[in-house]
C-alpha cells in the first residue's frame, strides 16, 4: 500500500511532547506540516498522515505507545497495512550525536535505544532503515533515562528547528534516489 514510511518514535502523553526523547514525534509533525496534511489514520497503537510524491505513496506516522513499546505500533502498522520493514524509516533521538546532527543508516543494532530494540525484538531483524537525530550526551550529574525525558534547552531547541528543516529534502532524496543518496548527502 505505501511505498516509503517515515515513523516517528516518541512518548504518547502530552508532558513528553517536547522532550528530547520525543524528538521523532516532533520530526513526523514536521513532515505533516510542510507537506500541508493532516493524520487521517487515527489507531489505537499509531497515527499517520498520507501523501503521494514523485508517484510514490508515502506515510508520515508517529507512534503511540511508550516508547519501550515501539514494536507494538510497528509490528501493528506492518500487518495492518502489509509493508515491508525495509520500507520503514525510523526516526529518534540518539545521545551518541551531538545535538542536531543526522545519521541516516540502512541497519544496525539498537544503540541502547529502547525504542529500537522494541522494533528489532518485535519485528525480528535489524535491518530497519533509520534517520537518528542528535540530541547529545547528558552532563554527568544526570543519568541517562532522566536526560532524555527533559526538555530541551531554547538554544538546544534552535539547534534541533534548523536540522529539521532539512527532513523534506531527506525525505525527498530517498524517495527519489535511495537511501545511499541520502546517506552520503547527510550523514
Amino acid at each position: 500500500m505505501f511505498d516509503f514510511v517515515f515513523a516517528g518514535l516518541g512518548n504518547p502523553l502530552p508532558e513528553f511532547v517536547y522532550t528530547r526523547h520525543n524528538i521523532g514525534h516532533i520530526a513526523i509533525d514536521k513532515l505533516i506540516k510542510h507537506y500541508n496534511i493532516q493524520y487521517t489514520l487515527k489507531k489505537p497503537l499509531f497515527k499517520a498522515g498520507e501523501i503521494t510524491l514523485f508517484n510514490k505513496r508515502i506515510c508520515f506516522l508517529k507512534t503511540r505507545t511508550f516508547m519501550n513499546e515501539s514494536g507494538r505500533s510497528i509490528l501493528k502498522f506492518i500487518s495492518s497495512y502489509n509493508v515491508s520493514i525495509e520500507k520503514i524509516f525510523i526516526i529518534y533521538d540518539d545521545m551518541d550525536l551531538p545535538c542536531g546532527k543526522i545519521r541516516i543508516r540502512k541497519r544496525g543494532g539498537s544503540g541502547g535505544h529502547r525504542g529500537m530494540k522494541s522494533i528489532i525484538e518485535y519485528v525480528g531483524t535489524n535491518e530497519i532503515p533509520r534517520i537518528r537525530i542528535g540530541i547529545g550526551r547528558p552532563p554527568e550529574n544526570i543519568n541517562p533515562v532522566d536526560y532524555v525525558l527533559t526538555k530541551f534547552t531554547e538554544e538546544e531547541f534552535n539547534v534541533i528547528e534548523e536540522s529539521l528543516k532539512l527532513l523534506p529534502d531527506i525525505v525527498e532524496t530517498i524517495v527519489l534516489y535511495g537511501i545511499e543518496r541520502a546517506m552520503s548527502k547527510f550523514n
